[in-house]
């Protein structure tokens, strides 16, 4: 016999020897504790943000830059970028002393709008997480000279810790 207990956003299911807990996603369905969505919502996310980017780029994106994002230069220099740091979010790493968040982005502390010429410089280039990279953006619209020091800061401290010369 089969038999649930709910808390929230998680669900026990009683499988008779052993209990497995499990998520609700947003759509109602069970998942595992791994999943953040189900395949249906999983799709359904795909889509929107490839029409939010779409719509995002198509407004926002200078040509020239988009070719940048797209150029073999950037992916090889990115992927060293994120190499080099172990995968870390440098911000996470060093602000919240979170060693747990998995880079999968490289910020541009001079950003490319503003110095073309710096976009293949590894100083001036930052990983983090997505959701870091919103949060420095943030920061920018606040005091963008002073959270680009500070960014500055954490590469010396960055290049410190892991040894990197």
């Amino acid at each position: 016999m089969i038999s649930t207990k709910y808390s929230r956003d998680k669900v026990w299911i009683d499988l008779g020897d052993f209990m497995v807990l499990k998520k609700i996603c947003s759509c109602g369905k069970y998942i595992t504790q791994k999943e953040r969505r189900c395949s249906n919502c999983s799709l359904k996310y795909k889509e929107k943000k490839k029409e939010f980017n779409k719509i995002y780029n198509s407004k926002n994106r200078d040509e020239d830059i988009d070719a940048f994002y797209k150029s073999s230069d950037w992916v090889i220099t990115r992927d060293y970028i994120l190499k080099k740091y172990h995968n870390y979010d440098l911000w996470e790493y060093f602000i919240n002393n979170d060693d747990t968040k998995v880079a999968n982005t490289v910020h541009h502390i001079e950003e490319i709008k503003d110095n073309y010429d710096l976009r293949l410089e590894e100083y001036n280039l930052f990983p983090v997480t997505a959701k870091s990279h919103m949060k420095i953006h943030k920061l920018y619209r606040k005091d963008k000279e002073g959270t680009q020091e500070k960014l500055k800061e954490i590469i010396k401290l960055a290049r410190k810790e892991f040894l990197i010369y």
